[in-house]
């Protein structure tokens, strides 16, 4: 089972993705985000994917000032993707900024409200 929720926290949405699968270790957890890399490839699930996903998620998430972590409580625990990204919203121009957090991301638009 996969379950997806969508959220906001401050001035950030937040997805998170969560599944009941085969978990992840410690070394796996450390290594998700590397290019090529996978976890069991066992004959039930030799028809796996390229390792390239989270890969791709994880750059694209942090060129736009986001943020992407994988967890998981160990082998059979199922794992969680938490995506964290700016939120957009329109200025007086009808331009779309990215509002950002902290004091090195200021607002473009000026406003910190």
């Amino acid at each position: 089972m996969i379950r997806i929720s969508v959220g906001r926290e401050g001035r950030n949405a937040v997805v998170r993705v969560r599944d009941n699968g085969i978990g992840m270790s410690a070394e796996l957890k450390a290594r998700v985000f590397d290019l090529f890399v996978q976890g069991d490839r066992s004959l039930d699930r030799a028809e796996g994917g390229l390792g390239i996903g989270l890969t791709l998620v994880k750059r694209l998430i942090e060129l736009h000032g986001g943020k992407v972590e994988a967890l998981s409580d160990g082998p059979g625990a199922g794992k969680r993707i938490r995506i964290q990204s700016a939120l957009a919203r329109p200025d007086a121009d009808g331009c779309a900024n990215l509002w950002r957090t902290g004091p090195e991301l200021p607002c473009p638009c000026g406003d910190e409200s």
